[in-house]
Formats: structure tokens, sequence, C-alpha cells
């Protein structure tokens, strides 16, 4: 029984249980349970393509646009956070556009499980590059910095802490990472591989948020964002590094 279970798991070399577990056993209306229900596992749980994911990216950047404009035409109360709407409709969308082309919001984003090793290691790096970036940034533009945590702090003066750390610290994070590391880092990866995925993704990271002198290092933790991707096939260590890097830096702004 272990053998037959094996060979209906791996087959045999070139044939066509092989190339697709279990298809010849359904097909023929019988073999392992095993089989079948890896099978079926490939069409109930699919990930998205290169062509679904440009029209997700494409409905995204039109919500997002949309919304921005919209919301600096209106009213918003003044406890409302309106990057918190922002954040959280369009992650929702994101979500919904990929269930709505019948595909995995897991396998999609790469929201898979991983190694202690990787949560270790984006864990230091998170705070090692933080303390790096914080005294490159401080060298080459300190005035800037602190005319920039001026700005946002008038901005964000009449919110409530509940939702600048909902905001900043979860859903921006949150949504960030299964967009670029996850949707766009992952369909580059299966067509080009991972040194275009990394980089086109994090190229298109820093776009979003560009601002100056910043590009540049938000270029080097989108890639060491995507390598932590890449190497541990989950988003997991690259949100928890972004988590970690909104918390301090959101400290900073709040203490300063």
């Amino acid at each position: 029984p272990q053998s037959r279970t094996r060979e209906y798991l791996f087959g045999q070399r070139g044939s066509a249980k092989s190339r697709y577990p279990g298809s010849a056993d359904i097909c023929a209306g019988g073999g392992s349970g095993i089989g079948r229900r890896i099978h079926r596992q490939q069409f109930r749980d699919p990930k998205i393509t290169p062509k679904q994911s440009l029209w997700v990216l494409t409905a995204l950047i039109i919500w997002i646009t949309s919304s921005v404009l919209l919301i600096n035409q209106l009213p918003t109360h003044q406890t409302v956070y309106p990057p918190l709407i922002i954040f959280s409709s369009s992650l929702l969308l994101l979500m919904l556009l990929i269930r709505l082309s019948g595909n995995s919001i897991r396998k999609s984003c790469a929201l898979n499980t991983c190694s202690y090793y990787w949560v270790m290691l984006a864990f230091v790096l998170a705070i090692g590059y933080w303390f790096i970036d914080q005294w490159v940034m401080g060298m080459l533009s300190n005035a800037h910095n602190n005319q920039s945590i001026e700005s946002w702090r008038k901005a964000t003066a009449e919110q409530t802490t509940v939702t600048l750390i909902a905001t900043s610290v979860v859903l921006a994070p949150l949504f960030e990472e299964m967009l670029f590391r996850g949707l766009v880092l992952n369909t580059v990866l299966s067509k080009f591989g991972p040194i275009p995925a990394v980089i086109s993704s994090s190229l298109l990271f820093a776009i979003i948020h560009w601002s100056w002198p910043e590009f540049v290092s938000l270029i080097i933790i989108g890639c060491l964002y995507g390598w932590l991707t890449v190497k541990s096939k989950s988003i997991i260590p690259a949100l928890l590094a972004h988590f970690i890097h909104n918390v301090m830096t959101f400290f900073v702004y709040v203490s300063y």
C-alpha cells in the first residue's frame, strides 16, 4: 500500500501521472483518493495569471486615483484619517478582484507559511536597516526630514491615534505587501524570474511612494522585501519587516 500511494503521488518517470498527479486516475474514474484530492485542489485553488494581474493592478490604480480626488473634494470628518479609507477600500478591492477572477488570494499574493528562520531574519534586518536608513537620510537631508515630520504632524493634528495606527502600522503594510511583493512580484516571477521580479516590484513600490531623497531608500528596502519573499516563498517575512519599519517610524513622528 505504501509503494502504491507513492506511485499515485509521484508517478513513474515520463508518465502522465508524473506530470499531472491524480489526473489519469480521475479520467479513468478510479485510482488513489490522495491523487484525486491533489488534482481537485489544483483547480479549486488556482494562482492568478499575468493578464488577470494586469487588470487587477489597472483597476486598483483607477480606484486609488479616483478616491484621492474625491476625498480632496469632499469634507471629511476631522477624526477620520483619509488614507484609512483609501487603504481599507483598496485592500478589500484587491481581494475581491482576485476572488472574482476565480483565483486564490493565498496563492496569488503568496500568503504562505514559512520557516521561523525567515521570520527572525526579517525581524533583525528590519531593525538594522531602519537605523542605517535613519542615519543616512539624516546626513543627506536632515532639514528635509524635519520638514516632513512637521508637515505630517500638522496634517494629522486632528486625527485620532487609533486611525493613525490602523492606517500607518497595519493597513498600509498589509495592502502594499499583498500588492507589490504578492501580486506584482509573484506575476513577474512566474514569467521572467526572481531578479526582474524583485527589481520591478521595488521600482513600482518606490514610484508609488514618490519622495526625494527617500526614493533610493525605498528601492533598496523594496529589494530587501522582495528578496525575503522570493527566498521564503511567502510575503510574511516582508510583511513583518514592513510592519516593524512603520512602527518605528511612526513613534519617531509622534514623539518629534
